[in-house]
């Protein structure tokens, strides 16, 4: 089994910036958690299974999507396993929507973000 991990930060602001640029970066760290984790694994099975942990925003979902599309190109399965998925922007809901729509298996999807997606496929939002 191949692993690979991405770890996404955000910086909210120019004051966290300047923190991580004047050498602070322990001290920015102690007060800012990590937004997104994301690990690629290949399974036994031969299929990309990215599991995806922490708060999904609008920044963090790029980088997903991207490595996505990276992933389609192999024309192998994908699955996201969003068990240990804490928050999600509404950006990134919607992004859920249209993964799902193009055959991407949606793995230990909360309730709560099974309802938003069920939502907001019967709202019409776009996907």
């Amino acid at each position: 089994m191949r692993r690979a991990s991405f770890t996404l930060t955000h910086w909210s602001n120019a004051r966290c910036r300047e923190e991580r640029e004047a050498g602070s970066q322990r001290a920015w760290s102690e007060r800012h958690a990590m937004t997104c984790k994301i690990d690629r694994v290949l399974s036994p099975g031969g299929f990309v299974v990215f599991h995806v942990s922490g708060r999904i925003d609008c920044s963090s979902f790029e980088v997903l999507q991207e490595l996505i599309e990276n992933e389609k190109t192999a024309k192998e399965k994908l699955v996201l396993d969003l068990k240990e998925v804490t928050v999600l922007s509404l950006e990134a809901v919607r992004a859920l929507m249209v993964a799902e729509a193009n055959g991407i298996e949606l793995r230990n999807c909360p309730a709560y973000v099974r309802e938003w997606i069920s939502r907001g496929r019967e709202c019409g939002l776009p996907e």
